[in-house]
């Protein structure tokens, strides 16, 4: 069965706060309307930012072919996530290696709490900390750039999970003292969870050595009502939940610490404003840590 407007309404957002153009996705939601497959539009899309980003490079253009290597991996990870299968995911993370050495600064792969992980580090960081993200249901690294970014440019660390980690036998909270310790170099650690559930980050918010979480709209559903809000308690890091958009927590929200200011005054409604927010709140909790969050 085609996906009708409904569908492309319930996922338009998230591929575009994840990065995506907005002439792409009307190209795609067309492709899909004339009888394509979603995950087979996506890989359309991605092709020809492949082949852009390839013939960039070889004239030397280094930042549009980063750019366009870049949109390639992620229109190939929806591609995996919209039912692409075992090949479009193999596609996805070849992309993304392919591309992310490229990326300024460079992503670098690797292992955290044992799973797959792209560790980046800003040029000059006077923090010995970093921040672990964790990408939505169903998500990858290749849609937590925009969160990255912001972090790097502020002077921490970041580490993107590829997928929503791993809770294993002894728990969440097991995995992510796990994570903190891999991930801090030393110093303290900030989590941005833009999705993930409940139960993970309110154990990450019980290990010592995470310093704040930030969280989106998922793991916060039910706003003050729900899971989230109703298990947190006294000896928890700091959480503070960033919207997302339609059906969100509505309000950039902080539970255990001062806020800076904007945070939570209705003035946003999820856009470029609450990111900036929510990363200067992250940064500003690792270095009121203590001094190992400071080099």
């Amino acid at each position: 069965m085609t996906p009708g407007p409904a569908w492309f309404a319930r996922r338009r957002e998230r591929w575009l706060r994840a990065g995506m153009d907005r002439d792409d996705v009307a190209r795609i939601e067309a492709a899909v309307a004339a009888g394509r497959a979603v995950a087979e539009a996506f890989a359309s899309v991605a092709a020809v930012y492949e082949r852009e980003a390839v013939a960039a490079e070889g004239e030397g253009h280094t930042l549009t072919a980063r750019e366009h290597g870049w949109r390639a991996a992620l229109a190939l990870h929806f591609a995996a996530v919209h039912g692409g299968g075992r090949e479009a995911r193999r596609a996805a993370r070849a992309a993304y290696a392919r591309w992310a050495p490229r990326l300024s600064p460079p992503a670098r792969l690797c292992r955290l709490g044992g799973v797959a992980a792209y560790a980046r580090s800003p040029a000059q960081s006077p923090m010995r900390s970093a921040a672990v993200l964790v990408p939505p249901a169903w998500g990858g690294k290749e849609e937590l750039r925009r969160y990255e970014e912001r972090l790097l440019a502020r002077g921490l660390a970041t580490v993107s999970v590829d997928g929503p980690g791993r809770r294993g036998r002894d728990g969440w909270e097991a995995w992510w003292g796990r994570v903190a310790a891999e991930a801090g170099g030393g110093g303290p650690v900030a989590v941005w969870a833009v999705g993930g559930a409940a139960e993970s980050v309110l154990a990450a918010a019980r290990v010592a050595g995470v310093a704040a979480v930030a969280v989106g709209d998922a793991p916060a559903r039910g706003g003050r009502g729900g899971p989230l809000w109703r298990a947190l308690g006294a000896g928890v890091a700091p959480v503070a939940v960033v919207p997302g958009g339609a059906g969100g927590a509505g309000g950039l929200v902080a539970l255990g610490a001062p806020a800076p200011p904007g945070l939570g005054d209705g003035r946003d409604d999820g856009g470029e404003l609450a990111l900036d927010l929510a990363a200067d709140w992250l940064v500003e909790r690792v270095r009121a840590a203590g001094p190992r969050g400071e080099g």
